[in-house]
């Protein structure tokens, strides 16, 4: 079991222990991306018997579930975010895919509330998704949420936040693409399970929880600019089956439209706190973004950064 941690004092612990008690015989391991806020406090004292890997540094999501799939020994890994509680690990469920020959990638199911949800999502297309995520960051109050579309077995992609794999087969897809720093690498590693002709599936068996008090802000500068630039990078790579529909342009033009609009609510008295906020932050994001495309250093996200070069017409993108 590999959980990658970075700032997860607040709930790390709750996680290690869910796994513990739900998988008793398990391998746990941590990566530590960095963490400067008392996470590895937090582990040391939660009394599970854990293997800690750190030292890397801020690796990315990807990168940090790579260094746990190389340093595990059994032959299923099972990954967890660290804001999650393992309530249910069905043995007969999971030992009847374990002995098929192909056992694929298969997400968990979430319990909310006394729905049981599997994280599966129906994989969309470039202006689909690009529409759907400026939505949710730009349009929507803080407080609603869009869930994404159920999807169909051929052209679904399962979340990173708990999903079960073989170790040799994620060893023969090559695990996750390190150019993701954060957000849509899971994407990526459900197509190559396709591309393979693997599994692509969930578990009803398998349930997670998410963690009381964890609530972060989805649509803070961080978090906006890491996901918009994973979704560019996902499809300016001109490895997914969707191509890529010019989409670093589209978000460019989608941005400045959103920023007029933002605008515009600013002059209603009773939209305008909001709105100057969203034009504010729409207006950081497109100057980190021309940024992003102007730097030399493209270990993250390189084709998202040659996209957003081309939409920019900086010269030498």
């Amino acid at each position: 079991m590999i959980v990658v941690t970075y700032n997860s004092a607040r709930t790390v612990a709750q996680t290690l222990t869910s796994a513990f008690r739900a998988l008793p015989g398990a391998e746990l391991l941590v990566v530590d991306n960095g963490s400067t806020d008392g996470t590895l406090a937090a582990i040391a004292a939660s009394e599970t018997q854990v293997r800690v890997i750190t030292g890397h540094g801020n690796v990315g999501f990807g990168a940090g579930c790579n260094l746990g799939a190389q340093a595990a020994t059994r032959d299923f890994l099972l990954f967890l975010n660290p804001d999650v509680v393992l309530s249910s690990f069905d043995d007969d469920e999971i030992g009847a895919a374990a002995r098929r020959p192909s056992f694929g990638i298969f997400a968990a199911s979430e319990e909310v509330g006394s729905r049981v949800r599997p994280l599966v999502n129906l994989a969309l297309g470039p202006r689909s998704e690009l529409a759907l995520y400026l939505g949710r960051a730009f349009l929507l109050p803080a407080e609603f949420s869009v869930a994404l579309p159920k999807g169909r077995p051929a052209r679904q992609w399962v979340s990173g936040a708990a999903f079960l794999v073989r170790r040799s087969e994620f060893a023969r897809v090559r695990g996750f693409d390190e150019r993701y720093f954060l957000y849509f690498e899971d994407r990526d590693l459900s197509d190559r399970y396709a591309l393979c002709n693997l599994p692509v599936a969930s578990l009803s068996g398998l349930r997670i929880v998410h963690a009381a008090g964890t609530g972060s802000d989805a649509a803070s500068d961080g978090r906006v600019r890491w996901g918009l630039l994973s979704l560019l990078q996902y499809f300016e790579s001109g490895r997914t089956p969707d191509g890529r529909g010019d989409v670093s342009r589209t978000a460019l033009r989608w941005i400045k439209l959103l920023r007029r609009t933002a605008n515009f609510g600013g002059r209603v008295p009773g939209l305008r706190p909001r709105a100057v906020r969203k034009a504010e932050q729409l207006h950081r994001l497109e100057s980190q973004l021309r940024l992003f495309a102007m730097q030399d250093d493209r270990s993250f996200y390189p084709d998202a950064a040659v996209g957003l070069a081309r939409a920019f017409g900086i010269r030498g993108g």
